[in-house]
């Protein structure tokens, strides 16, 4: 069943499920819709706002998991970022490396080890590299 909300004057609004009158406080052809048209129907129906609820709630389960989890997630950038800065300079070094006589492994493994420990990670990972030679 579905009502429809019908102006029957330029500040009256009536809706055809109920004998109910309602006065907007701005003219009837107002763009925005008021808190009683969402369920008369002038601006949706009650099966709109069933369907836009799910993504209220989720958005807003969101919004706590992300408050909750903020300081895990900078951490997890911070790793993120000097892990790519440990792959750039595993790269560089590959590059380079050749001509020093240091070869190194780029992969996801020793850009960790160098973007957890840093400089003392390289020094480890050189160390490893002439002990496992």
């Amino acid at each position: 069943m579905s009502s429809r909300s019908t102006p029957s004057s330029p500040g009256t609004l009536i809706c055809s499920g109920g004998s109910r009158r309602l006065t907007e406080h701005l003219y009837a052809d107002n763009p925005t819709p008021r808190p009683w048209q969402i369920f008369c129907g002038g601006a949706g129906s009650l099966e709109s706002v069933i369907q836009i609820l799910p993504w209220i709630v989720g958005g807003l389960i969101l919004v706590i998991a992300l408050a909750a989890l903020r300081r895990p997630l900078e951490w997890l950038g911070r790793l993120a970022a000097r892990t790519a800065v440990g792959l750039a300079v595993l790269f560089l070094l590959s590059k380079v490396g050749g001509y020093v006589g240091v070869h190194l492994g780029v992969n996801l493994v020793n850009a960790l080890v160098m973007g957890v420990l840093g400089a003392p990670g390289f020094g480890l990972l050189l160390m490893l590299h002439w002990v496992l030679r």
